[in-house]
């Protein structure tokens, strides 16, 4: 037996450190190392090396304890770096338990498992090329496919290529918190059921105040399934309770309503990719942060939301529906939103009744590529801008409404938009026309009562665009150009 003496050796060994210690002849004798010599530590299970005067493991030419390239039962080379060739292959704990670390440079670099058929892609799991985490599959290893994304921000999980889900005959209720601790908690347990016939799940939330830390989302198949209500039902405030200081409309929605949703710094709800919720009913939303432009009720990628008897108070935008996405709002409030009450864009679809828009900071309502309409009972009051703002194609039909721009204009459309408003009431700003035409827009007018002084009473068509009136007009209402008549570049008014 042979030892390799350590530093501070003492004794017969003192001053020997790093010399080989041998018995033999009935006395101890040490010897001096060479360069290169090697050695196997036998209670250490390692091999070992002299070189530059000390001890090192065995490292295959690297620095101390790396070694460039391994190959067990198999050749290593430049990208496998360590290759091993074997039935199994064990990663066993030393103590209490066992992690294998997969690490990349960057969030979009990979960091996954790949699984091979002779040595062809099959199965790969991981955050590839950002930090969600994926399992995607391939039948060649050329074409792949997602079968589930989990966002690494939200922790909830969805299926790009659809999933098998429970399927029930009958009506599932989930009450939140007795069954689920939260709203979003009920909303993923209906997500992943399917319902037949006339069923669908109801969650009943219980009177309270909740807080999200993240937007409210539902990615069901079947977006009108799926029932998100108090239980019990709020007392809706009216146009009259609105003071028009947001401390103090902030206090009143809280008392009319039994379930508060906070969303400090967050938007409220969000629903996409055709999929969504069929109703949300008695709660208000309420923003609680300063930091960030958070939005309210959110569609998009004709994801589809209703909600009825519900506030949303004080979101970047109240309702945004954008790219075919589409909401329907009845009985609602949409307070103190920081721009539009509502926001739609790029084929966004929202309808609208006997819903009141608040102290809006820009429009009340404002349409690009898109469309709206409204069947009776909508306010739109003290937006800052102008009441309903129609831009790029976009079309609206609005039925006895109330619309007020405050320092703006009741009703704005530029750019080849169309809109059909009957039986409304208009109030323009301060020497603002009540209703404005521009750049090949037209519009139809029946029956309008327009409120004001005189600068405040014009209905305008400029720039070619046409406003073709019906009915009987209530206010003295001005027209430009007079009825017959055509001026700004073609404008006609009939």
């Amino acid at each position: 037996m042979r030892y390799i003496l350590p530093a501070g050796a003492t004794g017969v060994w003192a001053g020997a450190a790093g010399r080989i210690a041998a018995f033999q002849d009935g006395a101890w004798a040490t010897f001096a190392p060479r360069e290169g010599w090697l050695a196997w530590v036998a209670d250490e299970a390692v091999a070992v090396v002299y070189t530059g005067g000390a001890w090192a493991l065995m490292s295959g030419g690297g620095s101390a304890g790396s070694v460039p390239l391994l190959g067990i039962n198999a050749t290593a080379d430049t990208t496998n770096r360590l290759s091993v060739s074997a039935p199994a292959t064990l990663l066993n704990h030393a103590g209490s338990g066992h992690q294998a670390k997969v690490n990349k440079a960057a969030a979009g670099a990979t960091a996954s498992l790949l699984y091979q058929t002779a040595f062809s892609g099959r199965a790969e799991m991981g955050t590839t090329g950002d930090d969600d985490f994926h399992i995607k599959v391939s039948a060649d290893g050329a074409t792949w496919r997602e079968a589930l994304v989990i966002g690494g921000a939200t922790g909830r999980a969805a299926f790009p290529q659809g999933g098998i889900v429970a399927s029930t005959p009958s009506t599932v209720t989930i009450n939140v918190p007795a069954q689920a601790a939260t709203i979003q908690a009920a909303l993923d347990q209906m997500n992943s059921t399917r319902f037949e016939s006339n069923a669908q799940g109801i969650i009943s939330v219980a009177a309270g105040t909740y807080v999200l830390t993240a937007p409210l989302v539902c990615r069901h198949p079947q977006p009108g399934r799926i029932v998100l209500r108090a239980a019990v039902a709020a007392t809706l405030p009216v146009e009259a309770d609105f003071t028009g200081t947001k401390a103090t409309d902030e206090t009143m929605v809280r008392s009319k309503y039994k379930v508060i949703v906070e969303c400090p710094n967050v938007g409220a709800l969000t629903v996409s990719d055709g999929e969504g919720i069929g109703l949300v009913q008695d709660l208000a939303f309420i923003r609680t942060g300063t930091t960030g432009t958070p939005l309210g009720a959110t569609a998009t990628r004709g994801g589809r939301i209703v909600l009825d008897r519900c506030a949303v108070f004080g979101f970047a935008n109240g309702v945004q529906v954008r790219e075919q996405g589409h909401a329907t709002l009845t009985n609602c409030q949409l307070a103190y939103s920081a721009a539009s009450g509502a926001l739609m864009q790029q084929g966004g679809w929202v309808k609208a009744g006997s819903t009141l828009i608040v102290a809006s900071g820009n429009h009340g309502i404002e349409a690009s590529q898109s469309q709206f309409s409204s069947d009776g009972g909508l306010r739109v009051k003290t937006s800052a801008a102008v009441g309903i703002a129609l831009n790029s194609g976009s079309r609206a039909t609005v039925t006895a409404a109330s619309l007020s721009g405050n320092t703006g204009m009741s009703v704005q459309i530029v750019s080849g938009c169309v809109l059909e408003l009957a039986g409304c009431s208009l109030m323009g700003g301060a020497g603002q026309p009540s209703l404005m035409a521009w750049d090949g827009s037209a519009a139809y007018v029946n029956a309008v009562t327009v409120a004001g002084d005189a600068t405040q009473r014009a209905l305008t068509a400029q720039r070619g665009s046409i406003i073709t009136t019906g009915g009987t007009h209530t206010g003295t209402p001005v027209f430009s150009p007079a009825a017959g008549t055509t001026s700004n570049s073609g404008a006609w008014t009939f």
